[in-house]
């Protein structure tokens, strides 16, 4: 990082470290997945036999689309037919003959409309539906709200996408609502037994947090965080490689590693035991367009977890199938960011003419203090809250979040997450 920038005193305070450096963990949206018993039939045999009533509002499958009245925007439509051309010519053989080209289409199964195999459902519950409070209090706030979900019935199983409670109950709620829709309507295998959810379980949970900054001017250096990410997945797959070897010979080979990778271990130095990997990263993939990076953990159960991180501050964590993962990327990441602050918070310059203005001066040497380990207030948060405290826009009193931020976060406040995660 370049020392010789000039600050204004201004500059100076506005990049400050902040503690915690992130926003508490919160989940956006999860896909929720049920598998229900007792139910044994085609999605085309079904749409025959089920009319949407009450939450249900509509039923799509590529045989056949059924709606309430009122609800027609949820119906699907058969799109026109695709022109395909094909390209005159072809490919030149070894004998250097014309073979003419070929185009194969996939056969759609009926109007392919929807997903193959599958019914899709579109539930909106309502106060007579006796949602749980939370899934209530929710629906009340976002009278938009519905969740369009994938049924399939010869295996049972059923995905809600959409899902927003962090404890997860309004998917559980929604496959509990279909399966009593289906066991209603007659159609279950055996009579005589309701229709219902054998097991349920988040498929795909997505995280979000933002960096605390005093400032819109403060930014993320995401160059300096993929040279750390590159280092110290350099270093990790070196202690895997180098397992069990004699220590002289280690530090041989040790000693190779940081002077071939002198520029990014300038940056992983000095950090080293607070921003040991979690777990192993894959694809990391640079700044794009000037916006974000984006990497992969792969979590104890081999699932690849995505982290996008953008230049203002903002971070999401995508695709995890538990909350343990998310938890300990969360605490990697804010430790990683507290210990590294001044090489991996930057801020923007301001223009000449409001630069004059305000007045220059060279930057202060920091302390060393200011270059610590996160401290117990850091680590104590650094697990994260899955359920957003109240005020949480407000939670640091010299954090000053940007508008799009703040709106998020206090959009978070409004939705029912105050239940214990499961």
């Amino acid at each position: 990082m370049a020392t010789d920038k000039l600050y204004t005193p201004e500059d100076e305070a506005i990049l400050e470290r902040t503690d915690p450096p992130f926003s508490p963990l919160t989940m956006f949206v999860c896909t929720f997945e049920a598998v229900l018993t007792n139910i044994n039939l085609t999605h085309e045999a079904l749409i025959e036999l089920l009319e949407p009533k009450g939450a249900i509002k509509a039923l799509n499958c590529n045989f056949g689309h059924k709606v309430q009245p009122g609800y027609e925007r949820f119906g699907k439509k058969p799109k026109p037919a695709r022109e395909v051309h094909v390209a005159r010519g072809g490919s030149l053989t070894r004998g250097r003959q014309l073979t003419p080209a070929v185009v194969r289409l996939r056969k759609p199964q009926g109007d392919a409309t929807c997903f193959n195999s599958a019914l899709e459902v579109t539930i909106i519950p309502g106060p007579e539906d006796n949602p749980p409070a939370a899934v209530q209090k929710y629906l009340a706030q976002n009278p938009n709200k519905h969740y369009a979900v994938k049924s399939f019935p010869t295996t049972g199983k059923t995905q809600v996408p959409g899902v927003v409670c962090a404890s997860l109950e309004d998917g559980s709620y929604v496959a509990r609502l279909w399966a009593k829709f289906l066991t209603e309507a007659g159609i279950a295998a055996n009579p005589e037994e309701p229709i219902t959810v054998a097991r349920e379980t988040p498929i795909m949970l997505n995280f979000k947090y933002f960096l605390y900054r005093r400032d819109e001017r403060v930014i993320l250096n995401l160059s300096a965080v993929a040279d750390h990410l590159e280092t110290a997945k350099s270093a990790y797959e070196f202690a895997e490689r180098t397992r069990g070897i004699e220590k002289a010979e280690l530090a041989v080979a040790e000693k190779m590693f940081k002077t071939a990778n002198r520029d990014a271990w300038s940056i992983y130095e000095g950090a080293e035991k607070s921003s040991e990997l979690p777990f192993p990263v894959r694809e990391i993939k640079r700044v794009q367009d000037g916006q974000n990076i984006s990497f992969k953990f792969v979590s104890p159960a081999g699932k690849k977890v995505r982290v996008n991180m953008f230049y203002r501050g903002k971070v999401n964590i995508l695709g995890s199938a538990d909350f343990e993962t998310p938890k300990a990327i969360y605490a990697y990441l804010s430790a990683l960011v507290s210990s590294r602050w001044e090489k991996l918070v930057s801020i923007q310059p301001l223009p000449d003419q409001a630069r004059r203005t305000h007045g220059a001066s060279k930057p202060k040497p920091k302390s060393s203090s200011a270059a610590a380990l996160p401290g117990s207030a850091a680590t104590a948060t650094s697990g994260g809250d899955l359920n957003p405290p109240e005020n949480a826009a407000r939670a640091s009193e010299d954090a000053t979040l940007d508008k799009e931020q703040r709106q998020d976060i206090e959009n978070d406040q409004e939705n029912p997450l105050d239940g214990d995660a499961k």
